[in-house]
């Protein structure tokens, strides 16, 4: 197993960026006037997923970092529930919910599951 060096080495904010580029390129297809409602809130909600496991990344102690990686799972959460919105306001076709709503339930099991696994080495 390689040594983890870097919040990019981490699965998990691999995942929570690449999903974050999913719903830039989301955001691009939705009607301009949404672009300061649905938009912007799903941008802002997507990219505080890896932002907040990177600052978890960067604290020293278990509290402060766990912080962040429960900000990071309920930014997960607002995505999700955005992404119903969308679904429900713009229509089914112009959205693969089913695809997303799925990748980010793993991504928030991925993220429980660092929880876990920090609390057990640290508590």
């Amino acid at each position: 197993m390689e040594k983890i060096k870097d919040f990019t080495d981490l699965r998990i904010w691999q995942q929570a960026h690449k999903l974050m580029l999913e719903i830039y390129k989301l955001g691009a297809k939705l009607p301009r006037e949404e672009k300061f409602n649905l938009i912007d809130q799903l941008k802002r909600a997507s990219l505080s997923v890896p932002t907040n496991i990177a600052e978890a990344f960067g604290r020293f102690h278990f509290t402060d970092s766990n912080h962040f990686l429960l900000n990071a799972r309920g930014s997960a959460y607002e995505v999700r529930s955005l992404l119903m919105a969308v679904r429900d306001i713009q229509g089914k076709n112009i959205i693969n919910f089913d695809s997303l709503d799925h990748d980010y339930q793993e991504l928030i099991k991925g993220i429980n599951a660092l929880i876990k696994s920090r609390k057990g080495s640290n508590g």
